[in-house]
């Protein structure tokens, strides 16, 4: 997931991806990216995915929580305080 924060608010998105959210506040963009996950799983024609099943068997709480573990999981792997 790559989340860039910016002057005006913050941008979220998933590499690979058409699913992006923008918003002035980090809940906004959160809330964006939700609604854009939402918009592509309701797209979604192929084949039988995972992420397509997680977005429509989840409740918009459920993805928050899973987009957090994951923020969480990109900023340890970035930060400098975690060892290796």
């Amino acid at each position: 997931m790559g989340i860039c924060p910016d002057e005006t608010g913050w941008s979220f998105f998933l590499p690979g991806l058409p699913i992006q959210g923008r918003g002035e506040t980090f809940e906004l963009a959160r809330d964006a990216l939700v609604a854009s996950m939402r918009a592509y799983a309701r797209a979604w024609t192929g084949p039988q995915n995972s992420l397509v099943d997680l977005i429509a068997l989840s409740c918009d709480e459920n993805l928050y929580d899973w987009l957090t573990q994951r923020l969480v999981s990109v900023a340890m792997k970035k930060s400098p305080l975690v060892a290796r």
